[in-house]
């Protein structure tokens, strides 16, 4: 009987991305205020308006929502998430049984190194949480398959 261990592959993946939007906001910006829309509704709709908008220290609107039908003004790729990374890897043992029957285990591993994968910031100005980033994701897992050949 012969066995042997084999090293099916290993495999990393990157996604760069940068975490400072949610730093630069948290830097500059005082917080939010009541969004510059809402003082052209008619006077008996303004308690009801719920936009806000972000402003700086000294009390300018920097960043609020684009009116209906207008485009906004913040740009393509703004605001761009953290980046991340995964290692997989896996490994699988034969063992030769007979001249024509061959015994194969294999297991494979995803997120070898069980970090965490922070997930988007937050898009929804009119959030508490606007530009900050409140989930994550990633967990290992493990499969294991067991192949007989004949």
């Amino acid at each position: 009987m012969r066995a042997h261990w084999l090293r099916a592959g290993i495999i990393i993946s990157f996604l760069f991305g940068t975490h400072t939007f949610s730093q630069v906001i948290n830097a500059s910006l005082s917080g939010t205020v009541s969004d510059p829309a809402c003082a052209s509704l008619a006077p008996g709709l303004t308690q009801w308006c719920t936009l806000t908008a972000l402003a700086d220290a000294n009390g300018n609107v920097v960043l609020r929502n684009a009116g209906p039908g207008q485009p906004g003004t913040l740009g393509l790729r703004a605001i761009e998430g953290p980046g991340n990374w995964d290692l997989h890897a896996n490994i699988q043992k034969s063992i030769q049984l007979a001249e024509s029957k061959r015994l194969t285990f294999r297991i494979d591993a995803n997120n070898v190194l069980n970090h965490p994968t922070p997930g988007a910031p937050s898009l929804n100005i009119n959030s508490g949480t606007f530009g900050q980033i409140t989930t994550k994701t990633g967990s290992r897992s493990l499969q294991a398959q067991l192949h007989l050949n004949f």
